[in-house]
């Protein structure tokens, strides 16, 4: 996860099965990248209410619902997820996913851009 430090400013906060982390500061229009913790393997979103669709994300891995199928599998191994939420303007985002897709480090595997 350190490999995104430095590359884009975020509000990053651990979901763990225990409930006891949370997100400090609520992002609305910007993007997130959610990381399996486990794997590495992440996907990316926009959005205009960006804290209100990570947790509409959330739920759906945790009833196994989300539309990416590996990591709704990844989820039943191991549920432990770091959220990154980076306020921004829709040009500002594009130019951070293409920031994060220059630099990801090759153990990190892309899974899905919203």
């Amino acid at each position: 996860m350190n490999e995104f430090w430095g590359l884009v400013g975020f509000h990053g906060w651990i979901r763990s099965p225990s409930g006891k982390s949370f997100r400090k500061v609520p992002v609305k229009t910007g993007m997130y990248v959610i990381i399996h913790r486990n794997t590495g393997q992440f996907f990316i979103g926009q959005s205009n209410d960006v804290s209100k669709e990570v947790d509409s994300v959330i739920q759906q891995l945790d009833s196994r619902k989300h539309k990416i199928k590996i990591f709704n599998r990844l989820m039943d191994i191991d549920d432990q997820l770091e959220i990154l939420e980076i306020s921004g303007n829709t040009k500002a985002c594009k130019v951070n996913i293409k920031t994060i897709e220059h630099h990801l480090p090759d153990h990190y595997k892309y899974l899905w851009r919203r």
